[in-house]
């Protein structure tokens, strides 16, 4: 499994991609679930291009062989690694290779690391939370309620 960065001008593809056939985050772990991929994608893309810090925004996809796996995104955020994003496409959600994937990630962005989700997102939570992560708080941003988890190994 290896990680390949994504310029800006293509994230939306690699997004496309991975969620295209995922029925259940387009129906209900979503933030704009049950509105179609169309907007899913707009939703996605507005946050990774207008609320990300640009100065230390990466975005991955990840490969195996020819095949895309899944997708994450990462920058400094309060003064400390973020987790800005994360997919894993829906046929190679097996336990070994999200396992490869997580690790993937740590080895990119280390071990201490914090992220946010929405609340209804609970498949991503509950995986997030087996691989050791804490939940620190629930708060309502612009009328939702998302999950702050933090990492600290």
């Amino acid at each position: 499994m290896i990680k390949v960065k994504v310029e800006e001008q293509d994230y939306e593809k690699v997004l496309k991609e991975c969620w295209e056939n995922d029925e259940k985050l387009l129906k209900k772990w979503h933030i704009s679930s049950g509105k179609g991929l169309d907007e899913v994608l707009k939703n996605t893309m507005e946050t990774l291009t207008e609320d990300t810090d640009k100065t230390t925004f990466n975005f991955y996809k990840i490969k195996d062989g020819n095949n895309i796996i899944g997708f994450f995104g990462h920058e400094i955020y309060m003064k400390e690694p973020f987790l800005t994003t994360f997919g894993v496409k829906p046929e190679f959600r097996s336990d070994d290779i999200k396992d490869k994937f997580f690790k993937v990630i740590t080895n990119t962005i280390g071990n201490d690391f914090a992220t946010f989700l929405y609340s209804k997102n609970t498949p991503a939570i509950h995986w997030l939370i087996k691989k050791g992560a804490v939940l620190k708080e629930s708060l309502v941003v612009e009328g939702e309620e998302v999950v702050r988890l933090t990492f600290k190994n």
